[in-house]
């Protein structure tokens, strides 16, 4: 498959913006969010309402699935050091940290690919539901390439989305029992208390 340029697909900079989100398709710049009839879709999926997945998307991007063309990414600095080759080159990203703003953590991101591209894609978080490259199999994906073009488009993060929670099946059972303890454990970690996810996921959920 030919490799994607995505830098070329960059057309302006800037953070994402907490207060202008577009839900409308045709926009080509700025930011966009997952359609409600793709939510209200996965909801239907999953066995739950539209509510649940859009829970999810507000507290993970604030429901921000594009910028500028390319999808919101985070870049996990211990997932890198798993999945690295052990080159010098690869090694150089290991203490590297995520840029404030997107169009410059697609430039890290292009860096990093010269040197591992497919640790590349493992190690960083993508899209609306921030899903984790490494997640591609369960996501119904045979390979990280193919996960990582289908994350360029809304529907294709709305689809890895419900293929991810229908392999959990505790997570699918909490998120349709509204059980958001059990859900944030399941998505988000152990961990989940120390930045509320419980508590974010819910009060998302009932906004």
């Amino acid at each position: 498959m030919k490799p994607l340029s995505f830098l070329d697909s960059l057309r302006s900079g800037g953070e994402i913006s907490r207060k202008r989100i577009y839900h409308a398709a045709g926009y080509e710049y700025g930011e966009r969010a997952i359609p409600d009839e793709l939510m209200n879709w996965a909801g239907d999926q999953i066995g739950a309402s539209g509510a649940e997945p859009r829970a999810f998307a507000r507290v993970e991007s604030r429901n921000v699935a594009l910028v500028n063309g390319n999808p919101i990414i985070r870049f996990e600095p211990h997932k890198w050091r798993r999945y690295r080759k052990d080159t010098p080159q690869a090694r150089a990203f290991d203490t590297k940290r995520n840029p404030r703003e997107q169009a410059d953590r697609w430039r890290l991101f292009e860096e990093m690919c010269q040197a591992d591209r497919i640790a590349a894609i493992l190690s960083h978080s993508f899209g609306a539901f921030q899903i984790m490259g490494f997640n591609h199999e369960v996501c119904g994906y045979s390979s990280p390439e193919s996960f990582l073009e289908a994350m360029m488009t809304p529907e294709g993060q709305v689809r890895a989305f419900v293929r991810f929670v229908k392999a959990h099946g505790a997570l699918l059972a909490a998120i349709v029992a509204r059980d958001a303890a059990t859900v944030a454990r399941h998505y988000n970690g152990p961990a989940y208390r120390q930045n509320r996810y419980d508590e974010k996921w819910l009060g998302a959920l009932n906004d």
